[in-house]
């Protein structure tokens, strides 16, 4: 989307000192260093939710800043650019899909993530495999409290919603044939289904 302050031969310009200056044309290829996107994005969701923005950017070898397209929209909230990752892991699946896009993430804030250089992808790919490690850790140590608690009878699972006598009742009630499911359910406070759905 063109930046919509700006006719369709006028959406580029340059920020020398933050003094904007409109362009026409893109720089040659052979100057271009880098393109770079910022996103601003929504920080909740809902029909009321913020905007969500981003910029793309080309910086030529001279220092100079071209805003080539700006786009801004009312994004409900999981679908807001790639969001916040919730972990490592997440973090580089993002940081896989940029790259096999043919496109490089270099972050202003960290030089360690940093995709266009040899020690940024270093870095990542450590990180990487100390992110499956720590996966298998959390799911080794689990398993093992999981299979703890069993050994000392403890019931895994939801919680069941109706007693031992409660259970025997509603059976007997279910069979005797003079009421519905819901209608049994609902003194008991459970859905129809789920009187369908026990075993004598």
């Amino acid at each position: 989307m063109a930046n919509d302050g700006a006719a369709d031969d006028e959406v580029l310009f340059d920020l020398p000192l933050f003094c904007p200056k409109r362009y026409t044309e893109l720089p040659p290829a052979s100057d271009i260093l880098f393109t770079l996107q910022s996103w601003d994005t929504a920080s909740k969701g809902g029909p009321d939710n913020d905007w969500s923005v981003c910029t793309t950017w080309i910086v030529t070898r001279k220092k100079l800043w071209y805003l080539v397209d700006v786009w801004r929209q009312r994004v409900d909230y999981p679908t807001s650019s790639f969001g916040t990752p919730r972990s490592t892991r997440d973090l580089l699946n993002t940081l896989a899909a940029i790259t096999g896009r043919g496109a490089g993430f270099r972050s202003l804030g960290d030089t360690w993530a940093d995709t266009t250089a040899e020690h940024g992808r270093l870095t990542l790919a450590l990180l990487g495999g100390l992110a499956e490690f720590g996966r298998e850790l959390i799911r080794a140590r689990t398993g093992e409290g999981r299979e703890r608690a069993k050994a000392q009878g403890v019931k895994m699972g939801p919680k069941f919603k109706l007693t031992d006598h409660q259970t025997r009742e509603a059976i007997k009630r279910r069979d005797h044939g003079e009421e519905s499911l819901d209608a049994i359910g609902r003194s008991y406070n459970v859905s129809g289904w789920t009187i369908g759905g026990l075993d004598p």
